[in-house]
C-alpha cells in the first residue's frame, strides 16, 4: 500500500479497537507504522517468540527490525 492507504487503514483500524473494543491481529513487517496503532508486539522469528511486550513499554525496534532485513 501507499504511504497515504497505510495512515487511512491504520486510522480506521486503531478506531474500531477503540470505539468498539475489537481486538484485531496484524501481521505486519512495517515495525515502525504497526507500533502506531498496536497495544501489544509479539515479535517471531522461524515460527518462535522472540520479542513480546507492551507497546507503552520500552521496545528495542532494532531488534524487531532485524528479522526483516
Amino acid at each position: 500500500m501507499s504511504p497515504n492507504n497505510i495512515t487511512f487503514v491504520a486510522k480506521i483500524l486503531k478506531e474500531l479497537n477503540e470505539r468498539n473494543g475489537i481486538t484485531l491481529l496484524i501481521v505486519e513487517h512495517r515495525v515502525k507504522e504497526s507500533l502506531q496503532i498496536a497495544n501489544n508486539v509479539i515479535g517471531l522469528k522461524l515460527g518462535r517468540i522472540f520479542n513480546e511486550a507492551e507497546v507503552n513499554q520500552t521496545i528495542d525496534v532494532s531488534e524487531l527490525n532485524a528479522v526483516f532485513v
